[in-house]
Protein backbone atom coordinates (compact mmCIF):
# COMPACT_ATOMS: atom_id res chain seq x y z
CA UNK A 1 0.00 0.00 0.00
CA UNK A 2 2.79 2.41 0.90
CA UNK A 3 4.59 1.59 -2.34
CA UNK A 4 1.41 2.32 -4.28
CA UNK A 5 0.95 5.70 -2.54
CA UNK A 6 4.62 6.50 -3.17
CA UNK A 7 4.19 5.81 -6.88
CA UNK A 8 1.06 7.96 -6.99
CA UNK A 9 2.87 10.83 -5.27
CA UNK A 10 5.78 10.55 -7.70
CA UNK A 11 3.38 10.54 -10.64
CA UNK A 12 1.59 13.64 -9.31
CA UNK A 13 4.89 15.43 -8.79
CA UNK A 14 5.95 14.59 -12.34
CA UNK A 15 2.63 15.88 -13.69
CA UNK A 16 2.92 19.11 -11.70
CA UNK A 17 6.48 19.60 -12.86
CA UNK A 18 5.43 18.99 -16.45
CA UNK A 19 2.68 21.59 -16.13
CA UNK A 20 5.07 24.16 -14.69
CA UNK A 21 7.68 23.50 -17.37
CA UNK A 22 5.24 23.55 -20.28
CA UNK A 23 3.56 26.69 -18.91
CA UNK A 24 6.92 28.41 -18.73
CA UNK A 25 7.82 27.26 -22.24
CA UNK A 26 4.47 28.52 -23.53
CA UNK A 27 4.91 31.90 -21.83
CA UNK A 28 8.39 32.27 -23.33
CA UNK A 29 7.58 31.07 -26.85
CA UNK A 30 3.85 31.88 -27.10
CA UNK A 31 3.41 28.41 -28.55
CA UNK A 32 -0.13 27.95 -29.89
CA UNK A 33 -0.64 24.75 -27.89
CA UNK A 34 1.01 25.85 -24.65
CA UNK A 35 -0.11 29.48 -24.44
CA UNK A 36 -3.31 31.49 -23.98
CA UNK A 37 -5.96 28.80 -23.82
CA UNK A 38 -8.26 27.27 -21.21
CA UNK A 39 -5.40 25.37 -19.61
CA UNK A 40 -2.34 27.58 -20.02
CA UNK A 41 -1.60 31.17 -19.04
CA UNK A 42 -2.04 34.23 -21.29
CA UNK A 43 0.82 36.09 -19.59
CA UNK A 44 3.68 36.35 -22.04
CA UNK A 45 7.33 36.26 -20.97
CA UNK A 46 8.57 36.46 -24.53
CA UNK A 47 11.18 39.21 -24.90
CA UNK A 48 9.97 42.16 -26.92
CA UNK A 49 11.88 42.70 -30.14
CA UNK A 50 11.52 46.32 -31.13
CA UNK A 51 11.91 47.26 -34.76
CA UNK A 52 11.22 50.95 -34.27
CA UNK A 53 14.34 52.09 -32.44
CA UNK A 54 15.74 54.00 -35.40
CA UNK A 55 12.49 55.94 -35.73
CA UNK A 56 12.33 56.56 -31.97
CA UNK A 57 15.88 57.86 -32.24
CA UNK A 58 14.83 60.39 -34.87
CA UNK A 59 12.22 61.82 -32.50
CA UNK A 60 14.79 61.95 -29.69
CA UNK A 61 17.26 63.74 -31.97
CA UNK A 62 14.59 66.28 -32.88
CA UNK A 63 13.86 66.91 -29.20
CA UNK A 64 17.57 67.24 -28.38
CA UNK A 65 18.04 69.77 -31.18
CA UNK A 66 14.98 71.89 -30.45
CA UNK A 67 14.18 71.56 -26.76
CA UNK A 68 15.63 72.39 -23.35
CA UNK A 69 14.39 72.84 -19.79
CA UNK A 70 12.52 76.00 -20.78
CA UNK A 71 11.17 74.60 -24.05
CA UNK A 72 9.93 71.10 -23.29
CA UNK A 73 8.36 68.31 -25.34
CA UNK A 74 5.18 66.53 -24.30
CA UNK A 75 4.67 62.94 -25.52
CA UNK A 76 0.92 62.38 -25.69
CA UNK A 77 0.91 58.58 -25.35
CA UNK A 78 0.88 56.13 -22.46
CA UNK A 79 1.34 52.47 -23.30
CA UNK A 80 4.06 50.09 -22.16
CA UNK A 81 5.82 50.56 -25.50
CA UNK A 82 5.15 54.25 -26.14
CA UNK A 83 5.31 56.68 -23.24
CA UNK A 84 7.55 59.50 -22.02
CA UNK A 85 10.07 56.99 -20.62
CA UNK A 86 10.46 55.40 -24.06
CA UNK A 87 12.11 58.59 -25.26
CA UNK A 88 13.84 59.57 -22.04
CA UNK A 89 15.56 56.19 -21.81
CA UNK A 90 16.65 56.06 -25.43
CA UNK A 91 20.43 55.55 -25.33
CA UNK A 92 20.46 55.98 -21.55
CA UNK A 93 22.46 57.03 -19.59
CA UNK A 94 23.79 59.47 -22.21
CA UNK A 95 20.39 61.15 -22.52
CA UNK A 96 19.35 61.21 -18.85
CA UNK A 97 19.08 65.02 -19.01
CA UNK A 98 15.90 64.43 -21.06
CA UNK A 99 14.11 63.81 -17.75
CA UNK A 100 14.12 67.60 -17.43
CA UNK A 101 12.95 68.11 -21.00
CA UNK A 102 10.20 65.48 -21.40
CA UNK A 103 7.59 65.72 -18.62
CA UNK A 104 5.51 62.85 -17.27
CA UNK A 105 2.66 61.79 -19.52
CA UNK A 106 -0.59 62.01 -17.58
CA UNK A 107 -3.28 59.56 -18.63
CA UNK A 108 -5.21 58.45 -15.55
CA UNK A 109 -7.71 61.14 -14.62
CA UNK A 110 -8.34 60.16 -11.01
CA UNK A 111 -4.68 59.97 -9.97
CA UNK A 112 -2.64 62.12 -12.36
CA UNK A 113 -5.11 64.79 -13.43
CA UNK A 114 -4.45 67.48 -16.01
CA UNK A 115 -0.78 67.58 -17.08
CA UNK A 116 -0.09 71.22 -16.28
CA UNK A 117 3.45 70.84 -17.69
CA UNK A 118 1.71 70.81 -21.05
CA UNK A 119 1.46 74.61 -20.87
CA UNK A 120 5.26 74.86 -20.58
CA UNK A 121 5.98 72.73 -23.64
CA UNK A 122 7.24 74.05 -26.93
CA UNK A 123 6.19 70.85 -28.69
CA UNK A 124 3.37 68.38 -28.25
CA UNK A 125 3.76 64.99 -29.93
CA UNK A 126 0.45 63.31 -30.74
CA UNK A 127 -0.08 59.99 -32.51
CA UNK A 128 -2.45 59.01 -35.28
CA UNK A 129 -3.86 56.17 -33.16
CA UNK A 130 -4.84 56.18 -29.50
CA UNK A 131 -1.85 54.99 -27.50
CA UNK A 132 -3.18 54.46 -24.01
CA UNK A 133 -3.31 51.49 -21.62
CA UNK A 134 -4.34 52.77 -18.23
CA UNK A 135 -6.58 49.92 -17.12
CA UNK A 136 -10.11 48.67 -17.68
CA UNK A 137 -11.53 52.17 -18.10
CA UNK A 138 -9.82 54.47 -20.54
CA UNK A 139 -9.57 58.14 -19.70
CA UNK A 140 -9.95 61.13 -22.00
CA UNK A 141 -6.77 63.06 -21.27
CA UNK A 142 -4.79 61.74 -24.24
CA UNK A 143 -7.79 61.90 -26.57
CA UNK A 144 -8.67 65.46 -25.53
CA UNK A 145 -5.12 66.73 -25.94
CA UNK A 146 -4.93 65.29 -29.45
CA UNK A 147 -8.27 66.90 -30.31
CA UNK A 148 -7.15 70.20 -28.79
CA UNK A 149 -4.00 70.70 -30.85
CA UNK A 150 -5.48 69.32 -34.05
CA UNK A 151 -9.12 70.40 -34.13
CA UNK A 152 -10.23 72.72 -31.32
CA UNK A 153 -11.17 76.05 -32.87
CA UNK A 154 -9.27 78.04 -30.23
CA UNK A 155 -6.38 75.83 -29.13
CA UNK A 156 -5.38 74.46 -32.54
CA UNK A 157 -4.62 77.99 -33.75
CA UNK A 158 -1.87 78.19 -31.14
CA UNK A 159 -0.01 75.22 -32.64
CA UNK A 160 1.56 74.40 -35.98
CA UNK A 161 2.42 70.97 -37.36
CA UNK A 162 6.17 71.04 -38.04
CA UNK A 163 7.29 67.42 -38.30
CA UNK A 164 5.91 63.94 -38.99
CA UNK A 165 7.54 60.72 -37.79
CA UNK A 166 6.45 57.34 -39.16
CA UNK A 167 7.42 55.06 -36.28
CA UNK A 168 5.84 51.86 -37.61
CA UNK A 169 3.52 50.98 -40.47
CA UNK A 170 0.61 51.72 -38.14
CA UNK A 171 1.91 54.42 -35.78
CA UNK A 172 2.81 57.97 -36.74
CA UNK A 173 3.77 60.82 -34.41
CA UNK A 174 3.07 64.45 -35.28
CA UNK A 175 5.13 67.21 -33.70
CA UNK A 176 3.07 70.33 -33.06
CA UNK A 177 4.96 73.48 -32.13
CA UNK A 178 3.39 76.19 -30.00
CA UNK A 179 3.47 79.34 -32.12
CA UNK A 180 1.30 81.55 -29.93
CA UNK A 181 1.55 81.90 -26.15
CA UNK A 182 -1.09 80.66 -23.76
CA UNK A 183 -3.72 83.32 -23.09
CA UNK A 184 -7.02 83.56 -21.25
CA UNK A 185 -9.05 82.50 -24.27
CA UNK A 186 -7.02 79.31 -24.56
CA UNK A 187 -7.28 78.69 -20.82
CA UNK A 188 -11.08 78.80 -21.10
CA UNK A 189 -10.96 76.40 -24.03
CA UNK A 190 -9.01 73.88 -21.95
CA UNK A 191 -11.50 74.28 -19.11
CA UNK A 192 -14.36 73.61 -21.49
CA UNK A 193 -12.59 70.60 -22.97
CA UNK A 194 -12.08 69.05 -19.53
CA UNK A 195 -15.37 70.20 -18.02
CA UNK A 196 -16.54 66.66 -17.23
CA UNK A 197 -13.26 65.77 -15.51
CA UNK A 198 -13.32 69.05 -13.57
CA UNK A 199 -16.69 68.17 -12.07
CA UNK A 200 -15.33 64.85 -10.79
CA UNK A 201 -11.82 65.98 -9.82
CA UNK A 202 -11.86 69.79 -9.48
CA UNK A 203 -8.50 69.95 -7.70
CA UNK A 204 -6.82 67.93 -10.45
CA UNK A 205 -8.33 69.75 -13.42
CA UNK A 206 -10.29 72.98 -12.94
CA UNK A 207 -8.14 74.40 -10.14
CA UNK A 208 -4.86 73.51 -11.86
CA UNK A 209 -5.90 75.14 -15.11
CA UNK A 210 -7.40 78.24 -13.45
CA UNK A 211 -4.44 78.77 -11.13
CA UNK A 212 -1.77 78.47 -13.80
CA UNK A 213 -0.07 81.84 -14.22
CA UNK A 214 0.08 83.04 -17.78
Amino acid sequence: MNIKKFKINIALEVICLAIVVTTFVGAITENKVLFNNNFYTNISLKPTKRTDMEQIGKIVDFIKENCDENNKAYINSATSEYNHQTFINYNAPENTYLTKVIPYTAATESTRGFPIDLFKCKYIFVSNVRLESTGATKGEIITNIKYAVEEDEVISKKFELVKTFDVTSKITYYAYERVQPLDEEERQAWLKLFEEQSEKYPDKFKERIENYKI
